[in-house]
């Protein structure tokens, strides 16, 4: 695991200190890799890369990064784990592929090498890339499969620069932080944005499965290299096979990633939650390793209710479990933390469980642990499930609906009830595996009339509509395998993942994902949905797999309050209190009676948490980065003066 960064100059050099630049960026990006840090300067300074180094594997100056070739010709800045790196290393070895190292990095170099542009094909892990190739004049940078890792990158005249984190770039790089209409929109929509934009203005982030390639003399360029469910003729295989083999075949792969999983040179844990997936990673965990496995819980006392305390469920799985005990107010108290190293607002209130987690491991010497994560999108279970199955449901639904409502010959002033539905089979928040926060026509009046009006006549399922035109026509009528498919190209790589990956490396650990192994993926997403909803609240299919190490979960003990949900006054408190003082009000983002009347609907017995934990955590960010909005300008200056007048005033 580390943190990427570095600049590379498109055309002619304008006398830019890229050196200083990148330096600065790498030293932003400290938390995310403590143990190490190293700069590599291509001839010219026509590349310069940083890395900043957690170790994981390997812990000897060998394995420091950037890491060269043997010839020193090809450079790599990595942040990441090859789950596979035992067995590329073996086959590369045998091509004559010389390694100084014992960790997973090196076997990246020498895939480059050995399989040119087709060397992401042969990696299956966690990873953000950045590889440098001076023979070419070529720089790779690349996402993982479904987007654990991220990467971000701005063009500033004639340089591009990336980093694993926008503050990086923000800090280093010398552009204005504008604020993204479009990338807003789909914030107070989704709870999240989609790629390539982000909520600064210019600044771009690659998708799940996605690299940017800049050849010499070249622009940039995206590329896709790879997408869920893409093998039909596999899965027609897989779709062919039994119930009961679908049961084996689920716990030999899920046994097999956990394995993985569990190659470390540091000390590992778990973190330990009242969902299936969580409870099977740590029996599975239990099972694999000789020493009791350190489970972590964090709750909120006030709102644990009547949840089986998780220290019962540790001592049955047979783990050492400890607890963290976090108040509303104690995890609000951080929120200006949390905005900093999120980068931008991303509305999953389960970031602050998993800062709470990540704190307490590296506080007692983890780096590294193991969670659930990601199950539900092929797995769902508990809301996600009945979600999953709503939204089942809703597609022949609104088949029959859609065939009613004919398209209107313009673009609406505003967007309109009828909408919504009539957007549903294009791939609408109806149809979305991403649920929707605000509406079309509730985000609408919430809008500032500065930003109605730079977004007239625009929804944010345009979104959606893309990804479900990508989406393999081999998935058909499989209601529930399509609305798995969306939570895998969206809310997961860009809310669940992106949140788990800033949370964890703000206090440099690293999370690893047993149900997000890319194999996994694909068979799970391959099962017929008929197959995966039998049943009434989890997916019977890993209740069945696990039911010799887990006993049944039953729906009354399910759930409970998200940190900071559980006193639904204490999130209200702290929105009024931000609602007095944030800029985004008054540079015409938000409008501020629309709020105070969902504030004031939130107090009187309809809450709305997660709507207020979306806008809370939207404004703290728009006030830390100093963040400009459409009429940034003219109330930037007006403060000015008002600030003038105040000095001659005193003077």
């Amino acid at each position: 695991m580390s943190g990427i960064a570095g600049i590379i100059t498109l055309k002619t050099s304008q006398g830019n200190d890229t050196v200083g630049l990148v330096e600065r960026m790498s030293n932003l990006l400290h938390h995310r890799g403590p143990d190490d840090c190293g700069l590599y300067r291509s001839p010219g300074d026509k590349l310069v890369l940083a890395n900043r180094r957690l170790a994981i594997l390997d812990l000897s100056d060998d394995a420091q990064m950037p890491m060269p070739n043997e010839r020193g010709d090809i450079w790599l800045s990595f942040n990441g784990e090859i789950y596979n790196f035992r067995e590329l290393r073996h086959s590369l070895g045998l091509a004559g592929h010389a390694f100084r190292s014992a960790g997973d990095s090196e076997v990246i170099v020498h895939a480059y090498e050995q399989y040119g542009l087709d060397f992401l094909q042969h990696l299956r892990g966690m990873f953000a890339i950045a590889l440098w190739d001076d023979r070419l004049g070529r720089l790779v940078l690349a996402r993982d499969r479904l987007g654990k890792k991220p990467l971000y990158y701005t063009q500033h005249g004639d340089f591009l620069a990336f980093a694993s984190e926008i503050k990086a770039l923000t800090a280093a790089v010398p552009f204005r932080r504008r604020l993204e209409p479009w990338a807003l929109s789909q914030y107070l929509s989704y709870g999240f944005v989609m790629p390539p934009l982000t909520m600064f203005e210019g600044v771009y982030k690659l998708a799940a499965g996605e690299a940017l390639i800049v050849e010499r003399g070249g622009p940039p360029e995206r590329r896709t290299w790879w997408r869920p469910g893409r093998d039909g003729r596999k899965a027609a295989i897989i779709r062919g096979l039994t119930a009961d083999q679908h049961v084996a075949n689920l716990r030999t792969l899920l046994e097999s990633s956990v394995a993985d999983r569990l190659v470390s040179d540091v000390p590992f844990g778990a973190l330990l939650d009242d969902r299936l997936a969580s409870r099977c990673v740590v029996a599975i965990m239990c099972r694999l390793i000789s020493r009791p496995v350190e489970a972590i819980g964090v709750l909120d006392p006030q709102a644990q209710g009547h949840e089986p305390p998780l220290r019962v469920i540790a001592r049955r799985l047979g783990a050492r479990y400890h607890e963290v005990t976090v108040t509303a107010s104690q995890a609000l108290g951080y929120l200006p933390d949390y905005a900093r190293h999120l980068d931008e607002p991303i509305g999953d209130s389960h970031a602050m469980r998993s800062w709470w987690s990540a704190r307490f491991c590296r506080d007692n010497g983890l780096s590294v642990a193991l969670v659930g994560e990601g199950a539900e999108a092929t797995l769902p279970e508990g809301p996600a499930y009945v979600g999953l199955r709503r939204r089942a449901l809703a597609r022949r639904v609104l088949e029959r609906m859609t065939a009613r409502l004919r398209p209107s010959p313009k673009p609406p002033e505003a967007p309109r009830p009828h909408d919504h539905l009539r957007g549903g089979w294009a791939g609408s928040n109806a149809f979305l595996g991403a649920e929707t926060v605000f509406g079309e026509p509730e985000k609408w009046v919430l809008l500032g009339q500065a930003m109605r009006d730079l977004l007239r006549g625009r929804a944010a399922h345009a979104e959606a509509s893309r990804v479900l035109g990508e989406m393999p026509t081999w998935l058909g009528e499989d209601s529930l395998a399509c609305a798995s498919y969306f939570e895998l190209r969206m809310r997961l790589a860009e809310k669940q993942l992106m949140r788990l990956d800033k949370m964890a490396m703000a206090h440099g650990v690293e999370m690893r994902c047993p149900f997000l192994d890319d194999q996994l993926v694909d068979y799970l997403l391959a099962i017929p949905g008929e197959v995966r909803t039998v049943g009434r609240w989890s997916s019977p299919l890993l209740s069945q797999a696990v039911s010799d190490l887990i006993p049944p979960p039953s729906p009354k003990t399910q759930g409970g309050a998200p940190i900071g949900f559980g006193d639904a006054s204490a999130v209200a408190g702290a929105f009024e209190e931000i609602l007095g003082k944030s800029r985004l009000f008054e540079d015409g983002v938000l409008d501020q009676r629309r709020c105070q009347h969902l504030l004031r609907e939130h107090r009187e017995g309809r809450p709305v948490p997660e709507k207020l934990w979306n806008l809370l955590l939207l404004a703290e960010w728009y006030d830390l980065f100093w963040v400009e909005g459409p009429v940034a300008e003219t109330t930037t200056a007006a403060r000015g003066a008002i600030r003038l007048g105040r000095r001659q005033a005193a003077g």
